[in-house]
């Protein structure tokens, strides 16, 4: 909260802030964010704005000398970047210019002090009319509306835009003299309003007029008058300080919402863009128009009042949306920008089948989604349930479905060209039906654990860009594509059914540092408190990327709201988080884990385990279809014969419901599986160390001993399958993951940063890639184009590591090689000096 202090002049500028505000009695911390030299105290304004992923900006005047009529002043911004909380906040920003404390966006400009005696000047407060904004959905993107007053002119407010953190800023997107209590804000795509009220016109003649101005860019803006009235002359209202400073402006998704005040005459022409009163007033056909007493007889007279409007930016039949969360048929999404809940890939509105049908939703009015199958089992088919704000017109939508590794982080690939979904005159809700389902197949050797994605376009409806291709919602930049666009979903969610004896369970899920830099990550988690009472004594543990444990922060116990830390990820790194369960005996209910990755404590991604007791007969069968997707990707990926043959024979039982025949499959079956799981091990260098290979033998004498073997197994069975596929992945990113390959090319612009044809060359690639124009193909290419580049880097690198990766760039044969001897090159320039 904003502060002029006037008990610790000169440096006034102070903000009060609580880092416990959701408490009775929270404790408040006074912040002096002047740490310059200011000449008796800093002017009045002073003003803040925070971003979601904890950027925190303060705005405010420095005085440094008085002329007449205000002082000389800079305008200065300063900015913390994680919620004020370091010993020293609000030090990030230093002037570029003169080295000070804060960033100067205008030095030595001229500030007005008039309190309302100046019949020129509307006889109202003119001072230094401050505003400050931040775009929620990226943090670089900073706004600022300040008043000067220069010799011979009028006042004028300004209003700029910093896309560097307040580092740097560029010139006025808009200058407008004669004008003052201006305010700004940014909606969900981007749009910018700028609302403000002046005083044009000669003495005897001025009207004072409300403003509000939009632009998609900043560059071309429109006008729409909200107010105007007389400011002087017969019929102006009476008094001083007519309008203050009572004025303001939100966004709530694409919408603006506002408050600014003006003289309430009961006058239609005072305001063009339209006016309902709500108060009690003559009827139309009386004049003079009056306003009425509660009695509805007794005249009121005119005064100065509040006015509030609310903007539509899109027609209601083109605002299209994608529910983030159903809790039941009356209680979920809205289509609210940004979404009311953090877990926004649980219960989402896009998921899975393995035949051509959405099948009917359960109770609580939600899609019933299935792991995908490898294509040699089948096709995939992915929906979507869609909704709008109203169906007066018919319009196409575009689906666009994507898909990633399960985990968090973990960064996104197109399933295929996009789809259309068609809407009559009056459907508000719509569900791709039976037979219409989206057509998609895992790649071949690929895991079935998969987050599934859609983004939606309209006419008039875009999604918010950029596209989840290739990123992962809260990368690059800590960015909440999902949460902020209602255009996007996703669904990141591994059911785990279990309906055996109470057998310890493992589940896996990537961990993945989107970024490009190296990091820090930190993994939360969230529980329900019933779900906290099942999950007592389950653990959380953080493997390498080829299984090796780390020493530090290895095991912690699942409570609700604890952490897990990953220090030094590195640009595109992989390590794993296993999840170790054991149920309560007889447990009826399904006990649900959310991961969520937190940057500055706000929830950016996330992946839910939902470990689900079922009927053991269904358990068994979704266990049958497990074995047979896992061995079918170990069969592909090492060219194992024998899985192959397990695949296909779990598959057979799985779609016959033969359940009865799985203590027999167990039993002849599971020492080949600890024999294709020796082998996999082989292949992979040997690492074990999630033990998967003790699992697998001690399945094995489970079977052989034959007791109780189906009850005891089923769980025990499902664990394996986890624990070879999580192997599986660790062991296939190793040698490249073509899904990073825009991750790499992003980072390489910073790696690279002062060659013009590298950021030229890898910006292109991206826009294709975002534009649907071009697919990852295309970075072969583009590594070709840059070799020079790259071969004149290796040569400055110390170690011969760069050497090294170049040589195995230039070998590389598939684009998963290409891709991992590309980071290891990128790796390998950044830690050179």
């Amino acid at each position: 909260m904003a502060n002029n202090d006037g008990s610790n002049s000169p440096k006034s500028a102070t903000i009060d802030q609580s880092l416990d505000a959701g408490i009775g009695s929270p404790a408040w911390a006074q912040i002096r964010i002047d740490a310059g030299s200011p000449v008796g105290r800093d002017n009045y304004q002073v003003r803040t704005a925070a971003a979601p992923d904890g950027h925190i900006y303060g705005a405010f005047y420095r005085r440094k000398a008085s002329v007449t009529g205000g002082y000389n002043a800079d305008v200065v911004v300063v900015r913390d970047d994680n919620w004020g909380k370091t010993g020293t906040p609000f030090v990030v920003l230093v002037d570029s210019v003169t080295s000070a404390p804060g960033e100067n966006v205008v030095a030595s400009t001229r500030v007005s002090d008039t309190f309302g005696s100046d019949s020129t000047l509307g006889y109202d407060w003119w001072g230094g009319d401050l505003y400050l904004t931040v775009d929620q959905r990226d943090a670089s993107r900073v706004y600022i509306s300040y008043s000067d007053s220069q010799p011979g002119m009028d006042r004028t407010i300004h209003l700029r835009r910093s896309t560097t953190s307040g580092q740097t800023w560029g010139p006025d997107l808009l200058t407008v003299p004669g004008a003052k209590n201006a305010a700004i804000a940014i909606n969900s795509q981007g749009k910018i309003a700028y609302l403000y009220q002046s005083l044009p016109g000669a003495t005897g003649s001025k009207r004072w007029q409300t403003h509000l101005r939009r632009s998609a860019s900043g560059t071309t803006w429109d006008d729409v008058m909200l107010s105007d009235f007389p400011a002087d002359g017969p019929n102006a209202p009476a008094g001083n300080r007519i309008l203050g400073d009572y004025l303001n402006l939100a966004a709530v998704g694409k919408n603006f919402y506002g408050v600014f005040s003006a003289y309430n005459h009961l006058d239609f022409a005072a305001f063009p863009a339209g006016i309902t009163w709500q108060r009690n007033k003559t009827a139309a056909s009386v004049t003079p128009k009056r306003f009425l007493a509660l009695d509805n007889v007794t005249t009121v007279a005119a005064s100065i009042d509040p006015f509030f409007f609310r903007t539509t930016e899109i027609d209601p039949s083109a605002d299209f949306w994608i529910r983030d969360w159903t809790d039941s048929a009356a209680v979920h999404d809205r289509g609210n920008e940004p979404s009311v809940r953090a877990n926004f890939f649980s219960t989402s509105d896009v998921w899975n089948e393995r035949t051509n049908d959405p099948l009917a939703f359960d109770a609580n009015d939600r899609p019933q989604s299935h792991d995908p199958q490898p294509a040699a089992m089948g096709h995939n088919y992915a929906f979507t349930r869609v909704a709008r704000a109203a169906g007066t017109t018919a319009v196409d939508v575009t689906l666009r479905y994507l898909y990633s590794d399960g985990g968090v982080g973990v960064n996104y690939v197109s399933a295929g060209p996009p789809a259309t979904l068609h809407f009559n005159v009056g459907e508000t809700e719509k569900t791709v039906a039976a037979g219409s389902g989206y057509v998609w197949e895992l790649p071949s050797g690929a895991s079935n654990h998969v987050c599934l994605a859609v983004e939606l376009s309209a006419p008039g409806d875009p999604i918010i860009s950029p596209s989840l291709v290739g990123r992962a919602p809260g990368w690059p930049t800590t960015d909440l594509l999902v949460v902020n666009d209602n255009n996007k979903a996703q669904r990141n969610m591994q059911v785990f059914g279990f309906g055996g004896m109470s057998t310890a369970m493992t589940m896996y899920a990537i961990v993945h540092n989107a970024a490009t830099v190296t990091r820090d990550m930190t993994v939360g988690v969230r529980l329900d408190r019933r779900s906290a009472d099942l999950l007592k004594g389950s653990t959380l543990s953080v493997l390498g990327a080829r299984g090796e444990k780390f020493k530090t922060n290895t095991r912690i116990a699942v409570t609700n709201n604890s952490v897990v830390k990953l220090d030094k990820m590195t640009p595109g790194e992989n390590r794993w988080i296993e999840l170790v369960y054991t149920p309560p005996p007889n447990v009826k209910d399904p006990a649900q884990i959310e991961l969520h990755e937190l940057v500055n404590g706000v929830a950016i991604n996330g992946y839910t385990f939902l470990a689900t007791p079922m009927p053991l007969p269904q358990a068994i069968e979704e266990t049958l279809f497990q074995h047979a997707a896992v061995f079918h990707r170990l069969g592909e990926l090492h060219g194992l014969d024998v899985a192959r043959t397990h695949a296909k024979l779990a598959l057979e039982l799985a779609q016959k419901r033969a359940t009865d025949a799985y203590p027999r499959f167990l039993v002849e079956r599971t020492a080949e599986v600890a024999q294709v799981t020796e082998e996999m091990l082989k292949r992979g260098g040997g690492a074990d160390a999630v033990g998967t290979l003790a699992m697998a033998k001690q399945l094995a004498q489970m079977a052989k001993a034959g007791q109780r073997v189906t009850e005891r197994a089923q769980p025990l069975h499902r664990a394996l399958l986890a624990k070879l596929d999580a192997m599986a992945t660790m062991i296939q990113k190793s040698e490249g993951d073509v899904a990073d390959i825009p991750q790499n090319v992003r980072w390489q612009i910073e790696v690279f940063k002062k060659s013009r044809e590298v950021a030229d060359r890898s910006t292109a690639f991206l826009g294709a890639l975002d534009r649907g124009s071009a697919g990852v193909d295309a970075f072969r290419d583009l590594v070709k184009s840059l070799l020079p580049i790259y071969q004149d880097a290796a040569k400055n690198e110390r170690t011969g590591s760069a050497r090294k990766a170049l040589e195995a760039l230039e070998r590389a044969k598939s684009l998963a090689a290409l891709q991992h001897a590309h980071r290891e090159l990128l790796l390998a320039l950044t830690a050179s000096p």
